[in-house]
């Protein structure tokens, strides 16, 4: 499974550093940086994104903003806080962010943040299987036959979930 990250910095060293650290994680891809929570918004709607990394005091609106925005999606992605900042990790539970790092970030920590991300990433892909399967099955029953998906489908998505 390759993750797609994007990197929410108003500070281009920040987006740079980090960058480079994700580099060194094969399964991770950045598919965009963005220097504000506006451009954020607007690639978050025109691209898909697994994770968003998020500086939280950015000029205009905070990262906190976005943070809320994105949790109301139906499936929202992962939020990362990226901050050197403390003070902020209590408002990062209240939108459920799935880690909060403190710049500069170091490489033990960001891993096991990524590894987090990967195995919560699973977890929606699993369900969203099973939930592919009980549907499938609901048709069949009501059709009396088996989906044409079915059975090759279902391999394809159950070989995708390895």
């Amino acid at each position: 499974m390759m993750v797609r990250a994007l990197i929410v910095d108003d500070e281009e060293p920040g987006r740079v550093n980090l960058r480079y650290a994700l580099a060194d994680h094969p399964r991770w891809q950045v598919a965009g940086e963005c220097p504000s929570v506006a451009a954020a918004q607007a690639f978050i709607a025109s691209q898909d994104v697994d994770v968003v990394f998020l500086d939280i005091q950015m000029p205009g609106n905070s990262g906190m903003v976005l943070a809320r925005a994105l949790a109301g999606l139906a499936n929202p992605p992962l939020v990362i806080f990226v901050t050197a900042h403390n003070a902020f990790a209590l408002d990062a539970s209240e939108v459920h962010a799935l880690d909060y790092l403190l710049k500069p970030v170091h490489d033990a920590r960001l891993a096991t943040a990524l590894a987090r991300a990967e195995s919560m990433l699973e977890l929606r892909q699993r369900r969203a299987s099973r939930h592919t399967g009980a549907v499938l099955a609901a048709g069949e029953r009501a059709l009396g036959r088996p989906h044409r998906m079915h059975s090759a489908g279902r391999r394809r998505l159950d070989r995708n979930l390895r």
